[in-house]
């Protein structure tokens, strides 16, 4: 039993609330690879590449919703390039129960989407960075 309190809202009004871990969702966030690529060492930059998975799984006896969110890395100068690689974040058709991706500016990546019960569902997240070999960028894993 555990105490707390919610915020002030009006009748009505729409609030979030965290109620505790639910053993029956399973969401694992892990990262898959991290390399710097050789090819950009001629380059005089330096490029780095990074994977990562998350991974929602339902354990539940019902179809439940859910919302997941990650970010990627928003540069704010113009010699660290930041290229998004998974996922596409081109304009695609929705697919019939897909997942549906939101992007934010400041990298926020949000996805939404139902799992049936004892379903699974893998997200996969890579970027790539690139900047100036005499920068050092302080932050990333």
């Amino acid at each position: 039993l555990a105490t707390g309190q919610l915020p002030s809202v009006a009748a009505g009004e729409e609030f979030s609330v965290f109620l505790g871990v639910d053993e029956s969702i399973n969401v694992q966030h892990r990262i898959v690879s991290r390399f710097k690529e050789a090819d950009a060492m001629l380059s005089g930059n330096n490029r780095w590449t990074y994977r990562f998975l998350i991974i929602v799984k339902n354990n539940r006896k019902t179809r439940e919703s859910f919302t997941v969110s990650d970010q990627i890395p928003v540069s704010t100068r113009n010699e660290i390039k930041v290229n998004p690689q998974e996922p596409s974040l081109r304009k695609e058709k929705d697919k019939e129960g897909a997942p549906q991706l939101r992007v934010g500016d400041t990298g926020i990546l949000e996805w939404t989407f139902e799992l049936k019960p004892g379903e699974k569902l893998e997200l996969p997240v890579a970027f790539q960075i690139e900047y100036p070999k005499n920068m050092v960028l302080q932050g990333l894993l």
